[in-house]
């Protein structure tokens, strides 16, 4: 079970990386939080998916996540646990938004609505409208199966348990951000 001790003081704080499932808000904290903290988003999904949600190659991938972690101020989203290695140890704060998979789910079927055949969602790479995707669904559903257990052993690997912040529902996401310190 991943755990973190919810740390609210971000006055040194510089890199903050949001990570969690498709659809989980990711890139809506990102957003709030950028704001909140003056640092910069970058939003992954807009560096890793090509038009016609094609991806970028692994080793073009790796690279560019390298050297957008080298900038020293940043609210990153994005879980793409290849590059753990990359992003956890130059973190200040990790937040973890841990939803239930039937609220990721549920959003992800709907953004299909709510984002035209015509407009990319803001957060999303040009040319990367949204469809139905039974994939994608079926990774949303597995998330927790599959993907926890590479968060939970970064998080062990990259000694990162004093870092992070988990968040399970929008309600202490939303506390979250209205408790946070900066100064």
């Amino acid at each position: 079970m991943i755990t973190g001790l919810g740390n609210t003081d971000f006055s040194d704080v510089n890199r903050v990386l949001v990570i969690g499932c498709s659809g989980g808000g990711k890139s809506t904290l990102t957003r709030a939080l950028s704001e909140k903290l003056n640092l910069t988003p970058i939003h992954l999904d807009v560096h890793f998916w090509l038009p016609g949600w094609q991806e970028t190659p692994k080793d073009e991938w790796y690279k560019k996540v390298s050297e957008l972690a080298k900038n020293q101020k940043w609210v990153m989203d994005g879980t793409f646990a290849g590059t753990f290695d990359l992003r956890f140890p130059v973190a200040d704060r990790i937040i973890f938004l841990n939803l239930p998979a039937i609220v990721c789910l549920w959003r992800a079927i709907t953004r299909v609505f709510k984002y035209s055949r015509k407009n990319s969602r803001p957060d999303m790479a040009s040319g990367c409208h949204e469809k139905m995707d039974l994939e994608f669904y079926r990774y949303i559903w597995t998330f927790k199966r599959q993907v926890h257990p590479l968060i939970e052993d970064a998080i062990i690997k990259y000694d990162c348990r004093k870092k992070l912040i988990v968040l399970n529902s929008d309600s202490e996401a939303d506390k979250f951000l209205a408790n946070i310190r900066t100064g």
